[in-house]
């Protein structure tokens, strides 16, 4: 039976999948429809991530955290890196995002099968995975130059928000061409947070990946709720459901409920 801590660190990591469940609910209908299988699996993933964090810090693998919301911003950046590779690598069919990439940099070699995708998709996982244990270790080689804490955060949270630029151009730029506002908004969000947990929090371990998912709540907010913005796979194409622009605030509500609940984590925890 499992106990009541590895619980909490599951809806403790399952708030930042409904936030992420909640931009998509939002930007995805007006073309998808609204597909009720579909909607809950950032939860149920951020959930598990969650819990493997809690059975890696009992383990002695990971460094105990003194704050909560570190967690839930950790399982935001974790479950949108296991979403790529999923979406990008495992699919039957070849995700149109993906296609894109793939043919601007000149590798056909992932159209030859899906074999070979889940190949490719493994590589990259445990190279992305290599970048993180290095993530983890950078924190402690840091905390021995006495950086201010304020400072150090910030510098913490440019690690992650220029990581999550580098991969958002990496991705984007072939269908979209390379936006410099874009990549500077992430840079400039990841301080942002970095500084933000670094009043709240003394467990640097995680800052970097936390700091990615602060990046990607704001970026996707200014996107998504703010300046309404269409995704690339969609622009050009004529809304199937348009109903769902009428309907689709529910999901605005579940964002903020995830974000408020974040918020009294990262305060209270």
């Amino acid at each position: 039976m499992i106990g009541i801590e590895p619980l909490v660190y599951f809806l403790v990591g399952s708030v930042g999948g409904l936030i992420v469940a909640s931009w998509h609910g939002y930007k995805d209908p007006p073309w998808e429809n609204f597909i009720p299988t579909r909607w809950p699996r950032s939860i149920i993933m951020a959930g598990i991530i969650g819990l493997i964090l809690f059975y890696l810090i009992n383990a002695g693998l990971l460094n105990a955290v003194d704050n909560l919301g570190i967690i839930t911003l950790s399982a935001i950046s974790l479950e949108r890196f296991v979403a790529e590779i999923k979406k990008g690598f495992l699919r039957k069919t070849i995700h149109s995002e993906f296609k894109d990439v793939f043919v601007t940099y000149k590798i056909p070699i992932y159209y030859h099968s899906a074999l070979v995708r889940i190949l490719m998709g493994l590589v990259i996982f445990v190279g992305v995975l290599m970048v993180m244990i290095f993530y983890l270790k950078l924190p402690d080689y840091l905390i021995k130059f006495q950086i201010n804490k304020i400072f150090l955060g910030a510098l913490l949270g440019f690690i992650g928000g220029l990581s999550s630029a580098i991969a958002g151009a990496w991705k984007d730029s072939p269908s979209e061409g390379f936006l410099i506002k874009k990549f500077i908004r992430s840079i400039i969000a990841g301080p942002v947070g970095g500084i933000i947990m670094a009043y709240f929090s003394n467990s640097w371990q995680l800052f970097i990946i936390a700091g990615m998912g602060f990046e990607r709540i704001s970026v996707e907010f200014y996107k998504t709720f703010w300046t309404k913005s269409v995704r690339g796979m969609f622009k050009g194409k004529k809304p199937k459901y348009p109903e769902w622009f009428k309907k689709r605030w529910i999901f605005f509500m579940t964002y903020s409920t995830g974000v408020f609940v974040l918020a009294l984590l990262l305060i209270f925890s």
